[in-house]
């Protein structure tokens, strides 16, 4: 009988589950990589990203700036992983004993993973010298390449069915071990190794995030702000807005609705329901940022900056 031919709707159906199960996963990981950035970007001028009500989407849209380079370094990696793949089998192959040197690797292979994955413990116990450079990425560096060598171990052994020879009674000689027929052991241990190679990654980036996100802080406030928009606020109310170059004026014109102008801001950000406003010449812990609603009673007028 001829297999049935799956049809347009069905294959339409298959491929968008897929695609469905894909972002399911692939969101709260955008999630996770935008808020540790968006928090460390925040906490740099003293504000906690939590309380600003940002949504799931708006965290997701951050995520593009700390994840870029990690993304662009792994698809390096794995493709000189994919070229390199089958170099051992092929060096092997030009030995005089083939089975032996593949051992020789696997041994290799298998005892520096072991040995770098071992790594991460003994800092958590010892800890690490604070002049070691990269220190901060030590640990989930040694869980993710840790996994890799132990699974690509584990992978060559299972994927070689004369690795480990068993006697033969015909005159000693040495003869293909039989492949076993349960490989519950090695799928359990290759799931095992799959879930701490990943934890690894997110931790990793994770501190890539942050990172990225305090440094493009220090370096819009080592900028001087200068791109941002100038904000002039106009209030019914007094708003206590304060710093160096801000200009507070009291309105005592009879008639005009706003009170009260303040000047010599520039905008940080916004939200849905805020504008964070900063002084032209903010610095960190002296300054302030300014909430300032979106109200009525308030009217906020911004002008680009033009810098030549």
């Amino acid at each position: 009988m001829g297999q049935v031919e799956p049809t347009p709707l069905k294959s339409a159906v298959t491929i968008a589950g897929a695609l469905a199960s894909q972002a399911a996963v692939l969101v709260p990981v955008l999630f996770y990589f935008g808020a540790v950035y968006t928090r460390a970007w925040y906490g740099y001028f003293g504000l906690d990203s939590g309380l600003l009500g940002y949504s799931v989407n708006d965290f997701v849209r951050r995520s593009v700036t700390p994840t870029f380079w990690p993304v662009i370094l792994a698809m390096v990696l794995l493709l000189i992983l994919l070229a390199a793949r089958k170099l051992p089998l092929e060096v092997a192959r030009r030995t005089r004993n083939e089975p032996r040197a593949l051992r020789v690797w696997y041994v290799t292979m298998l005892a520096s993973g072991v040995a770098v994955l071992a790594i991460a413990p003994s800092i958590r116990i010892f800890g690490v010298p604070s002049w070691f450079p990269l220190n901060d990425y030590l640990m989930p560096g040694s869980i993710v390449l840790g996994s890799v060598l132990i699974g690509y171990a584990v992978t060559l052994n299972s994927n070689t069915p004369n690795l480990w020879p068993a006697p033969s009674p015909d005159r000693g000689r040495l003869r293909p071990r039989p492949r076993a027929s349960n490989q519950s052991p090695t799928i359990v241990l290759m799931i095992a190794l799959f879930t701490l190679g990943l934890a690894g990654t997110l931790w990793g980036v994770g501190v890539f995030a942050a990172e990225q996100g305090l440094r493009d802080a220090r370096d819009l406030a080592k900028g001087g702000f200068h791109d941002q928009p100038s904000v002039i606020v106009w209030s019914v109310d007094a708003l206590g807005m304060d710093g160096p170059d801000v200009e507070a004026t009291e309105i005592g014109t009879p008639g005009e609705k706003y009170r009260y102008y303040y000047g010599g801001l520039r905008l940080l950000d916004r939200t849905a329901d805020a504008y964070l406003l900063i002084p032209q010449k903010w610095q960190a812990r002296r300054d302030r940022v300014f909430i300032v609603p979106r109200a009525d009673t308030i009217r906020i007028d911004i002008s680009a900056t033009h810098n030549n």
